[in-house]
């Protein structure tokens, strides 16, 4: 791409585009606190709540990006039971994103990480979930609801946060659902020892970070320069087509399997660094650009320019469409 007319062009192609988002529903939570004593009971610093907001996460924040980016989007997901799950739901009304594939499981509860924050200051993460699989009750409504779908989706994004959402059933399932509507599935894998990570072979694209990357290949990797062809001759002798690997300050290394190569995309260079939420993002970005025309490449640069604009912001953040066509100001 040459110039700023070329992204405006892939961008306003966003709008006429319906993506399906499946994956685990997470509910971020922000407790703005002021922190001016010690507790009396405990060595342990007393937070008085200023403030509460709720955020998407998960699965939720990939769809949240991408409807911000005027997709039409439609989350796949499980919601439990607690107090929050009328927020997360209300959220994603107030988003724009479809909850018509959300559905509610009495067996598990509502996935919610709680941070108590002091200024710029994460004071401590508290964790509410249940991580066992979904039931096969609840994997045949999904796979239902995708076939009631009355317009053929133009890509599927699997968001796995390993919260048991994503099954080993359910994602075989979904990858025949796909290749009998020739619907690109693109993946953002959390692995681990329960999940063969071939499952995911036939993706059109997967986007592992480092983390992600080291125990796919179950070792420590440098991504030094002569590294990298054994790196993703290993990667691509699991998945067949396009890789995206995340390095977070490093940027991302690209295989694409239209060009038979890779690429190393640097990163920005940025005073503030957060990387709460980024990885989604950078998938959103991706997704919609390819979904919109663009190559692998240019698809890749958009996505890591937005990225850049996330990282500059505090916690789990989205990037808008002027945001993004900022960036390349």
């Amino acid at each position: 791409m040459e110039n700023i007319e070329s992204y405006k062009k892939i961008i306003n192609n966003y709008k006429n585009k319906n993506i399906l988002v499946i994956g685990d529903s997470i509910l971020d939570m922000y407790l703005q606190s002021d922190v001016n004593r010690i507790s009396p009971e405990a060595p342990v610093p007393v937070a008085l709540v200023k403030d509460k907001k709720y955020v998407l996460g998960g699965a939720a924040n990939t769809a949240n990006n991408l409807a911000t980016l005027g997709i039409n989007t439609t989350l796949v997901s499980v919601i439990g039971k607690g107090e929050e799950h009328k927020s997360y739901l209300d959220l994603l009304q107030s988003k724009n994103i479809s909850s018509n594939g959300v559905f509610f499981d009495n067996s598990r509860m509502m996935t919610v990480k709680k941070r108590v924050v002091s200024g710029n200051q994460q004071l401590i993460r508290i964790d509410q979930e249940d991580l066992h699989d979904i039931s096969i009750d609840i994997e045949n409504k999904i796979i239902d609801f995708l076939y009631d779908q009355k317009i053929k989706a133009d890509a599927i994004v699997l968001s796995d946060y390993a919260k048991g959402c994503l099954t080993s059933s359910l994602i075989k399932r979904i990858f025949i659902y796909s290749k009998e509507l020739n619907i690109p599935v693109f993946v953002d894998p959390k692995p681990n020892k329960n999940k063969d990570i071939s499952l995911y072979k036939d993706a059109w694209l997967i986007k592992p970070n480092r983390k992600e990357a080291e125990v796919i290949l179950n070792k420590k990797l440098s991504f030094k320069k002569e590294d990298l062809k054994n790196i993703f001759r290993e990667l691509k002798s699991i998945f067949s087509k396009n890789i995206v690997v995340t390095v977070g300050k490093d940027g991302m290394y690209i295989w694409s399997h239209k060009e038979n190569g890779f690429y190393h995309l640097e990163t920005t260079k940025q005073d503030f660094f957060d990387v709460c939420g980024a990885g989604d993002t950078t998938m959103a970005v991706l997704v919609a650009s390819i979904c919109g025309g663009a190559s692998l490449i240019d698809a890749a640069i958009m996505a890591n320019h937005a990225a850049g604009v996330v990282i500059k912001k505090k916690g789990t953040s989205i990037c808008t469409v002027d945001d993004l066509l900022n960036s390349f100001l």
